[in-house]
């Protein structure tokens, strides 16, 4: 990990700080951890024979706020919460994953307004009891689609799907 905020501890990082290369998670949050990092920067996270590789993930009850943040390269997801994680991440781009750029699963609850998901296998994907509330979102380049709803629930207006491989939208057995 470049930054693991776990067991209620609490990361305040200056905006420009950045990680980079980390194996499972760049800035992970995790048993009611928190990570408080507007404007940081986080590239290439992933080791695919462990099937790890999240930009930012807030998981198990972690906690990440990380306004205006960029995400580039995530092996399975840029901006993630999973397994009752909540992430706060407005004004973000996420870009260039193998996985999507915006991604919600097991439970994991992210708000979003203003962010920007770009030339990423998927741009925004709730799954599995992920919750995604987004405003003004922009999917767009992606490979596969630009919101990839699966067993998940997806919620906003002035969302915008451009240019996808895919579908501009998704929903398997989930909510838009």
């Amino acid at each position: 990990y470049d930054v693991l905020a776990d067991v209620g501890g609490y990361f305040l990082g200056d905006a420009g700080l950045t990680g980079n290369r980390a194996g499972d998670v760049n800035f992970l949050a995790r048993h009611g951890g928190t990570i408080h990092c507007e404007g940081c920067a986080a590239n290439v996270a992933g080791v695919a024979a462990n099937n790890l590789g999240f930009n930012f993930l807030a998981e198990a009850g972690g906690h990440i706020w990380a306004d205006g943040s960029t995400a580039t390269g995530g092996l399975f997801g840029g901006f993630c919460a999973s397994s009752g994680g909540t992430a706060w991440y407005h004004g973000v781009t996420a870009s260039s994953g193998r996985g999507a750029g915006i991604f919600a699963f097991l439970g994991g609850l992210i708000f979003s307004d203003n962010a920007i998901s770009n030339g990423n296998s998927v741009g925004v994907e709730a799954a599995s009891g992920g919750k995604i509330s987004a405003g003004n979102m922009t999917s767009e380049n992606n490979t596969n689609d630009g919101y990839y709803i699966d067993h998940g629930y997806f919620e906003g207006t002035g969302n915008a799907a451009i240019n996808n491989g895919g579908y501009g939208a998704e929903v398997i057995d989930g909510a838009w």
